[in-house]
């Protein structure tokens, strides 16, 4: 699973797809995406792919979990998971905020 000095859990596929997860959230990878998930038979048993919850992560640059960009992955982890308690939550908005925050208004907003 995972060693002392490991970074990330890891989890065989099969441990996987016995927890059965509701929601199913991929880091941003260049190598799979959601659809890559649902479109894997293996993972068809699955609830989180019967009931359309597989997700990924915006880009590193926008969720950052080593940097005050966390905040946004924890927004949108939020509204995926409870979408009726997050129903009014903008991510775009969100995000917009954020970035202004960190690096200033967009230069078009100046």
């Amino acid at each position: 699973m995972c060693g002392e000095d490991a970074e990330h859990l890891v989890v065989n596929r099969e441990k996987l797809l016995a927890w059965n997860p509701e929601v199913v959230i991929l880091w941003a990878n260049d190598r799979k995406d959601p659809k890559d998930v649902v479109a894997d038979p293996q993972w068809g048993t699955v609830s989180a792919v019967k009931t359309g919850r597989v997700h990924e992560l915006p880009e590193v640059f926008l969720c950052d979990l080593w940097t005050l960009k966390f905040v946004h992955a924890v927004k949108t982890v939020a509204k995926w998971v409870q979408p009726d308690l997050f129903r009014d939550l903008d991510l775009k908005r969100e995000e917009a905020k954020m970035l202004s925050a960190l690096y200033g208004p967009a230069p078009e907003a100046r």
